[in-house]
């Protein structure tokens, strides 16, 4: 799956074409709606929403002035309950004992909330004052000679709840070789939930929970059909019948790649690999 770092400016055009499509409640016509969406996409502009080495990230609580991150990777737009936000991966050097910056970057999860109400104006001017902040998601673990890795999330949702998946593993440093090891890979769910502003304005924030592994280990051990999986390609969907998907991949007794699925019926409560590969 390719992953572009986005220095450059990506993003905002993305966030205007979904808000035209009616994330904000907007109902569109059919064909007109469509003719004047394509001339109004060729009319946007851009800007950056993660600034590599300026947007400022806070802990998933706040407060403080915040971190800052060298890039920024997989951006990915998610709305519940009235509640936008950008999601991405930054990532920052670690350094390991010996006190060299190797090649290992320690990433987290993190997010930008947006006002829906702010038009491309307003949005430029909060990113140029600085003081359109970020929030940390998922952190990773960083010790002396281990650092984390959050990879590839991935989102749906249901409500005002929101669903993430992670990617996350540790590499560990050999002081024999100067090497990064990796260790297992796993997944782990993080459940948001959207809160309004209380002054009613059209704004507010998600409310990350702690995250918890996807799947167990002794589950996947059990039904011995792979020996671990990660996130997939594309995005989590909600179905009409309120069942929530995931796609995910994994690696097999025999060492072979596999297409599956993860699926829970009961909103997000308990998950189920799926019984077919590809």
């Amino acid at each position: 799956m390719s992953r572009r770092v986005f220095t450059s400016a990506v993003l905002l055009p993305l966030l205007i074409v979904m808000m035209c499509c009616g994330i904000c409640g907007a109902t569109p016509a059919i064909e007109e709606v469509g003719k004047n969406d394509l001339i109004n996409i060729q009319k946007l502009q851009s800007v950056n929403l993660f600034v590599p080495q300026k947007t400022p990230v806070l802990p998933k609580e706040g407060g403080g002035e915040g971190t800052r991150r060298n890039s920024f990777v997989s951006p990915s737009l998610v709305s519940a309950g009235g509640v936008m936000a950008v999601i991405a991966e930054g990532f920052m050097p670690h350094v390991s004992s010996g006190g060299t910056k190797l090649q290992a970057l320690q990433s987290d999860i993190v997010a930008v909330h947006l006002n829906s109400s702010w038009g491309l104006a307003s949005l430029v001017a909060e990113v140029d004052n600085g003081t359109l902040r970020a929030h940390t998601v998922f952190r990773t673990a960083k010790e002396r000679d281990f650092v984390g890795i959050a990879s590839s999330p991935k989102t749906v949702s249901q409500g005002n709840k929101v669903f993430l998946i992670v990617g996350s593993h540790k590499l560990k440093h050999d002081t024999s070789d100067n090497s990064w090891t990796p260790g297992d890979l796993d997944v782990q769910l993080v459940v948001g939930e959207a809160t309004q502003s209380p002054d009613g304005k059209p704004s507010g924030m998600i409310k990350w929970g702690d995250p918890k592994p996807l799947l167990k280990k002794e589950t996947l051990q059990t039904e011995d059909r792979v020996n671990y999986i990660f996130p997939g390609a594309g995005s989590g969907v909600l179905m009409e019948n309120g069942m929530l998907v995931f796609p995910v991949g994994g690696v097999d007794k025999a060492g072979k790649s596999v297409s599956m699925i993860v699926y829970s019926r009961d909103n997000g409560s308990s998950w189920v690999l799926s019984e077919g590969v590809s």
